[in-house]
Parts: structure tokens; C-alpha cells; sequence
């Protein structure tokens, strides 16, 4: 499929937004800036983009998409349906590199700035919601781990005293581990 030149341009700007939001806030970036980062002059911005809002929002529904598209691409490649959506939730969490963990960083601000830009990301953790619940009655162990690498993932965004390296990839395997069912989790330990 062929992309329009509109589209192209739209999500080069939401791109060059994303980077300039992760880099001066969502509350201080500027609509110059992001135009000269995406090599494009004001008013072609403005033409898709009228209002540095309306732009936010579009940078808040790239980041919210992308993510739960990479949720779903992790559990159509698990074998295991129990718990699947919440080894994908946790394993997408885990391999968000820096640059989109900057983007969401400074994306909360926009969130505190702008509480209805909240909406799109409880929407779309509400039908995660529903597909965790559909897929398993009660796993404990599941929910722990899911509410743990949000805990994890909080403290990345604000840049917290968290755990890197080998110590945050043991934890990962851990957290991956509890939502496999008991058998499951028994051949993993041995």
C-alpha cells in the first residue's frame, strides 16, 4: 500500500514532535522546533496540526497505538494462551528502549498538564483490561507481575533510582515466569 504524501508528512511531524516533547517536555517544546526538526517549514505544521494540543494528542495516539501494537504482536507470537496478553504487556515493557521511554516520560507531563489526554491511554488499558481477564479467571501471580513492571516501567519514565542491567533482566524472567501456569512455571524453575 502506497502512503499519501499528507500521511507521510503528518507522521514525520508526530515523530519530530515525539523527539522534541522527550527532550523539552510537553510543556515547553515549541511548534518552530518541531517544524525544524522535521525539516518542514510552520505552516505546513500548522496545516496538519493547527494547535500545539491538537499535536500533543496526535504524539499521545502514536505512542498509545504503537505500544498496545507491539503488546499484540508479543502474544500472537506466545504459544501458551494462558496469561498471554500479560507476558506480551510485560515483555513490550521490557524492550522499550530509551528514546520511547523519554517520549513517554514526557508524555506524563502532558497527562498532568492536560487530564483528558489520560482518556486515550485508559481506553485503550481498559480493553487490555478485558483481554487479561478473558484469558485467565484468577492468576494472582499474573496480576503481581503485570502490576510489578508498571512499577518498574513508573520508575524508568521519572527517572527514579530503579534496576538495570543483568539485575532488570533476571527480574524481567521472573516477572515472565508468574504468569505461566503452575505446571508451566515448575519446568521453567527446574
Amino acid at each position: 500500500m502506497i502512503k499519501r504524501q499528507a500521511d507521510v508528512t503528518r507522521t514525520l511531524l508526530i515523530r519530530a514532535a515525539g523527539d522534541a516533547i522527550s527532550e523539552a517536555g510537553a510543556t515547553t517544546f515549541t511548534l518552530d522546533g518541531v517544524a525544524k526538526r522535521a525539516g518542514l517549514s510552520k505552516g505546513a505544521l500548522l496545516h496538519h496540526f493547527p494547535t500545539k494540543s491538537v499535536l500533543v494528542e496526535a504524539v499521545v495516539r502514536d505512542l498509545v497505538d504503537q505500544f498496545w501494537n507491539d503488546v499484540q504482536a508479543a502474544a500472537l507470537e506466545d504459544s501458551e494462551p494462558n496469561c498471554r496478553m500479560t507476558r506480551a504487556y510485560i515483555l513490550t515493557i521490557a524492550r522499550l528502549g530509551e528514546k520511547q521511554n523519554r517520549r513517554w516520560g514526557g508524555l506524563a507531563t502532558a497527562f498532568v498538564v492536560d487530564p483528558s489526554l489520560l482518556h486515550l491511554w485508559r481506553d485503550t488499558l481498559r480493553r487490555y483490561q478485558q483481554a487479561v481477564e478473558s484469558e485467565t479467571q484468577a492468576c494472582e501471580s499474573a496480576w503481581i507481575a503485570r502490576l510489578a513492571v508498571d512499577s518498574l516501567w513508573s520508575a524508568e519514565l521519572f527517572g527514579t533510582p530503579s534496576i538495570g542491567g543483568t539485575s532488570r533482566a533476571k527480574l524481567i524472567e521472573r516477572l515472565v515466569g508468574l504468569t505461566y501456569p503452575i505446571a508451566e512455571r515448575d519446568k521453567q524453575a527446574a
